[in-house]
């Protein structure tokens, strides 16, 4: 029992106002008892409690979400104060508690109810009584309802007055707060300005600890030895006037100096191991005397300072080969090297597409908890894996720019600037591309943009893991708590609408109440963004997988392929006529509506309904309220038979119902309109709900409320097994509860004055049904959005009493349903636009690689030219030497427009020695050497891109 002070219109059935002085204008009374198990136990006690509110504002530092504008921190700051009495007005919300109303209806895009809500539907569905104070005498008051609502502890735990007394309390600080969230709105004549904080959340890099110190201690290595490297190139002593990066610079450097020439020239033919043999015990100088640069034996220069005669070398019998005996090639070119080469491209790329399937979907699992050893595995590893491909290209890159120039000599027909005095050397490998493409070196260009694309597969290896979380399935077993049957309902029985009480005896979803839950949620719903309840959408209620209060899913999602149950309407609009009469009769004007309707059987079956009293204005404490101009006003009209029908008669009667929109040019004042309606002023539609069922695939959470939209929904008319009765009573039962009407009344505005028009008006956002500034509405204008609005309260209707609704499974006998637990789990994943880019790269290194292999350097090299001398050995006994006497001390450049002045071509092959006249295999002028022959069928049938 709850008791308040104020009762001006007497609304309440109780009161304090006549016992109790108007100093205590704030005091309420509640009471809380056990009843008696029979007549004969003695009479329980009483829990009782006198209670009056203090209210209060403080300053306090509140921290608020931007989004839901919900406050999530609290800080006091001061000291509470007494609430401005301009501020809030206490004594009309301490009414509005005690009595519901009060007394005049507030116009607006509110639901249309016509009290504050009673919450006689909650209590229903608990052992506590309807009824209230000395023999029951009146009806529970709201503010028990939402005390225990609030609080939602066992009945038991009110007896003790402490536990009593705090849960309403909660209840008053739950009214309160929401009233004055109504209160202080942002519509402020004057406002003052504070000052406070934007709290934004951002993503940040963290860098892993035991990798910066790595890097750090690189960078310095890194630094010192620039450093050291700089200094040295300053403080060097230089004798060079240009780089020696051509086999001319090299020319220009011996040409002088003949003894050098002769006791070289025989070496042509020789291998690494024999010249090192000849030469290794030998010394040289690198000399500049003022006017030319040169490489002279350091015993012969001291020699010839001191005057000494040298002897004639020339002279001299060398035994040397005369023929090279067996050709080399760079190792990095053989059939050994280059398989494993391009295997390694294919087996990478192929690993790399592999993952990417099994990833794409769910990803992989970790390969750690650790973050360091996430880190190794996803970034480093990748990326020096990368790393590490691209010296591979810069020593085939190093290689090719070695042998061009004697690649190019194969024709004995090149000019210096593409031969000897093309300049490979001087440049970084990845910078070689654009002279190579010049100088129409594809094979070569092609090898540069590979070690220039190794640096982009680096970025594209580390960034081509990353981590996301998502929910992975994990198959489990539920137990459905409900079968997929209804239980057995008298359709008659439900609510009334305007009535506090409706049917005396409960059934299915009725066990008592006013029937407004489905409204309230709804509201919530479309307006506020709250949940629907467990188990539903917008348009069907699903099978529960398991209890809401006894799940153990620990916060986890759950999903499963289940039964869907739903309903919509079947509407025609319906002409005035012999077999449809609407009008409003009498001097208290009652709607009244009848109507014959067609069976399944074919029968004519008349059924009618008269409502009560309609308004010619909102509610209002002053008598004889109306509106004045364009008017309208809705009907609703759930539906009985006539007298002595039949119960086939009577089951079509309760499956229909009819609705009007009515429209008045002149309002309702003086006098509201009576009389029969017709098409000029009324539309009507008449409508039978068909139930569905199907199956969908679901996923919800812990509360059983669903978290994406259901998938695979199958839909058909439901089957006479899911009823144990005639399902019309399921319908019959719903209709009491979805089109509820309290007095309709005529209004000016634009907004629905009763439940299903106000959610017709919020499922498609527009007002086109109920305002009267606009015509009656079209059939077409109806249909939609009244079915839309049907199906949502219909499935909610079902979720809120899905426990009277389904018969409920045996506790040891529940049947099981496969389905699956839904985690969020930290999976990785792989970059598309990165895998894209590593495939392309290591697909184009596969076919770089083979081509570079069937377009590799001839075998025709007694050595490899990477030194000194094993390339002056290749040109020391010819005469190309001679026509870079004197060149030494030019640079670059001078030397190039000597060649020029020259213009000679060049070739590499056998020719006559100036010197010994022996055959010689070198460098010489054409056209004084010969073609050398393809050594091997390959080497005949292919033609080099060079």
């Amino acid at each position: 029992m709850y008791v308040g002070y104020w009762n001006p219109l007497g609304f309440s059935d109780y009161s304090l106002d006549e016992f109790c002085p108007i100093t205590s204008n704030s005091t309420f009374y509640a009471a809380f008892e056990r009843n008696k198990a029979k007549d004969s136990d003695p009479v329980q006690n009483v829990t009782a409690v006198f209670c009056w509110p203090s209210y209060y504002q403080q300053r306090v530092i509140a921290a608020v979400d931007a989004v839901s504008l919900e406050p999530f921190k609290v800080d006091i700051v001061g000291e509470k104060e007494p609430l401005s009495k301009d501020l809030f007005n206490t004594p009309r919300l301490e009414e509005l508690m005690a009595s519901n109303s009060l007394g005049d209806e507030v116009r607006g895009d509110l639901l249309p109810s016509k009290s504050t809500p009673d919450y006689l539907d909650f209590i229903a569905r608990t052992n506590l009584s309807l009824s209230s104070g000395p023999n029951g005498a009146g009806i529970v008051a709201a503010m028990v309802g939402l005390a225990l609502a609030v609080s939602d502890r066992p009945l038991e735990d009110y007896l003790d007055w402490k536990v009593l007394s705090k849960s309403y309390a909660d209840a008053y600080r739950l009214m309160f707060a929401r009233a004055m969230r109504d209160v202080l709105d942002d519509n402020f004549r004057t406002t003052d300005e504070v000052t406070g904080q934007i709290v934004a959340t951002t993503e940040a890099v963290v860098l892993e600890p035991v990798f910066v110190y790595i890097v750090e201690s690189f960078l310095g290595v890194v630094s010192v030895a620039t450093i050291a490297l700089l200094y040295l190139s300053l403080t060097r002593k230089k004798h060079l006037r240009s780089n020696p990066s051509t086999i001319a610079a090299v020319m220009a450097m011996v040409a002088e100096n003949q003894p050098l020439l002769s006791d070289v020239e025989g070496l042509d033919c020789c291998t690494m191991e024999e010249i090192k043999k000849h030469l290794g015990d030998k010394r040289y100088k690198l000399v500049d005397d003022g006017s030319t640069i040169g490489i002279v034996e350091l015993d012969a220069y001291q020699d010839i300072t001191g005057n000494a005669l040298l002897p004639d070398l020339r002279a001299q019998r060398r035994d040397t080969p005369s023929d090279i005996a067996k050709p080399v090639r760079p190792i990095e070119f053989r059939l050994w090297v280059v398989v494993p080469f391009v295997s390694l491209f294919i087996t990478l790329a192929i690993c790399l597409s592999v993952l990417f399937v099994k990833a794409r979907m769910q990803g992989l699992p970790l390969p750690s908890s650790n973050s360091i050893v996430q880190n190794l595995l996803e970034n480093y590893i990748p990326t020096a894996i990368a790393t590490l491909i691209e010296p591979m290209w810069i020593l085939i890159n190093r290689l090719l720019c070695m042998l061009q120039p004697i690649e190019e000599l194969q024709s004995c027909n090149a000019r210096a600037k593409k031969s000897i005095d093309l300049d490979y050397s001087s440049l970084p490998p990845q910078l070689v591309f654009f002279k190579a493409l010049r100088s129409k070196h594809f094979v070569l260009a092609a090898v540069c943009a590979m070690a220039l694309l190794a640096n982009l597969l680096a970025i594209a290896f580390s960034g081509l893991f990353n981590q996301a979380t998502i929910d992975m399935r994990h198959p489990t077993v539920m137990k459905p708590p409900f079968d997929f049957k209804v239980v057995p309902i008298n359709g008659s029985i439900g609510p009334i609408g305007g009535l506090t009480f409706g049917a005396l005896s409960a059934s299915g979803a009725y066990q008592g109440g006013s029937g407004m839950d489905q409204f309230l949620l709804a509201d919530s719903y479309l307006k506020k963004g709250i949940p629907l309840p467990a188990w539903t959408d917008e348009t069907m209620f699903y099978q529960p997988l398991f209890l809401e209060e006894a799940n153990n899913t620990n916060g986890h999602q759950l999903g499963a392929r289940t039964r869907a149950f739903g309903a919509k309407l079947e509407c025609t609009a319906v002409e005035f006529g012999n077999e449809f009469h609407a009008g409003l009769l009498g001097d208290d004007i009652l709607p009244s509506v009848n109507i014959t309707i067609t069976s399944a059987t074919g029968k004519a079956v008349k059924c009618s309904r008269i409502g009560v009293y309609m308004r010619a204005g909102p509610i209002s404490n002053v008598l004889g309220n109306c509106v004045t101009g364009p008017s309208a006003a809705e009907l609703i009209f759930t539906l009985v038979p006539t007298a002595n029908a039949t119960q086939e008669e009577a089951a079509v009667c309760m499956g229909s119902v009819v609705l009007g929109w009515l429209r008045d040019p002149n309002g309702s004042c003086p006098k509201a309109m009576t009389g029969m309606l017709n098409e000029q002023n009324a539309t009507f539609v008449h409508c039978r709900p068909k139930l569905m069922t199907g199956f969908a695939t679901i996923q919800v959470d812990s509360s059983g409320r669903l978290q994406q939209d259901v998938k695979d929904l199958t839909v058909e008319d439901a089957a006479d097994d899911v009823f144990s009765n005639d399902p019309i009573n399921l319908v019959g039962q719903s209709n009491e509860y979805i089109f509820s009407a309290d007095s309709q009344g005529w209004h000016n505005d634009s907004f629905a004055d009763d439940f299903i028009n106000y959610f017709i008006t919020h499922s498609v956002n527009s007002s086109r049904l109920v305002d009267p500034k606009q015509g009656l509405p079209s059939f077409d204008d109806i249909e939609g959005p009244l079915n839309k609005a049907y199906s949502l309260l219909f499935a909610i209707w079902l979720g809120i009493n899905k426990d009277k609704l389904f018969i409920p499974y045996e506790t040891t006998g529940l049947p099981t349903l496969d389905g699956w637990r839904i985690e969020p789990e930290t999976r990785l994943f792989m970059s598309t636009p990165m895998f894209i880019i590593s495939e392309v790269i290591l697909c184009t290194y596969a076919i770089v690689a083979i081509m570079v292999y069937m377009r590799r350097p001839g075998q025709y090299l007694a050595r490899m030219p990477t030194s000194i001398a094993s390339v002056v050995a290749l040109f020391a006994a010819s005469a190309a030497v001679l026509d870079m006497a004197g060149t030494s001390y030019l640079d670059k450049k001078g030397r190039a427009h000597h060649l020029e002045e020259v213009d000679a071509r060049y070739g590499y092959g056998s020719y006559i020695g100036g010197g010994d006249g022996r055959v010689h295999i070198g460098i010489e002028k054409s056209p004084f050497v010969r073609v050398r022959s393809k050594t091997t069928w390959f080497e005949k049938k292919v033609n080099s891109f060079r």
